[in-house]
């Protein structure tokens, strides 16, 4: 299965911020994701991609767009926004993965983020960046086997050490399920598809909504 580059985002406003948001969704999956300056003056933005193992890239080259080929950092005037399309990216400046995204910028910035999967897979939607992270997040929903639906949950660290972090889903059913991960690299994020992967104190043939 091919994974083209796929991303999830990380906003930084200001100097610095962070988001959780996507993974594998489909036999190839892509990601377009866009910087807006909503300040009242111009700003420089620089884009970071971690790797799930805390490698940085900073690909000095964004890709090429009618002709123009974006660099890293990029400039943009007060209110102007700039589009990113991973897949546009050359290999040799970012390899095909799956990344967070850090944002910088010298100036207060907002991103949203579109994927996509295809292939025998398909799904698409969108995502805001946001500026902070919590030891405690709440979801307000998720799903396994429940009506034929699974969740997929990305959790990213923003601290700056590597994090273990635990998972626990509750049932409405009282039932419970928890899923770990450790030793997550600072900035990177790990990704549970509930499809491919069963919660601890749960079965297969559970029907959870939590």
């Amino acid at each position: 299965m091919k994974i083209t580059k796929s991303f999830l985002l990380a906003i930084v406003i200001l100097l610095l911020a962070v988001i959780p948001a996507s993974a594998q969704l489909g036999d190839s999956d892509y990601s377009v994701f866009s910087v807006m300056n909503v300040s009242d003056g111009s700003a420089e933005v620089t884009v970071q991609f971690i790797g799930e193992d805390g490698t940085v890239h900073v690909p000095g080259n964004l890709g090429t767009y009618n002709g123009v080929v974006l660099t890293n950092p990029f400039m943009l005037d007060a209110g102007e926004m700039k589009q990113v399309v991973v897949s546009l990216i050359p290999d040799t400046e970012l390899p095909s993965g799956r990344f967070s995204v850090v944002i910088m910028s010298s100036a207060q910035v907002v991103a949203q983020a579109s994927v996509a999967g295809t292939g025998s897979t398909q799904f698409s939607g969108s995502y805001s960046g946001f500026t902070s992270g919590a030891a405690r997040v709440y979801i307000p929903s998720v799903n396994f086997n429940y009506f034929g639906w699974y969740s997929m949950i990305t959790v990213q660290n923003v601290g700056e050490a590597a994090a273990d972090i635990t998972m626990t889903i509750r049932c409405s059913n009282g039932k419970t399920g928890t899923l770990t991960a450790n030793g997550v690299p600072s900035l990177a994020s790990h990704t549970w598809a509930l499809k491919n992967t069963t919660p601890t104190g749960l079965i297969t043939s559970d029907v959870c909504e939590g």
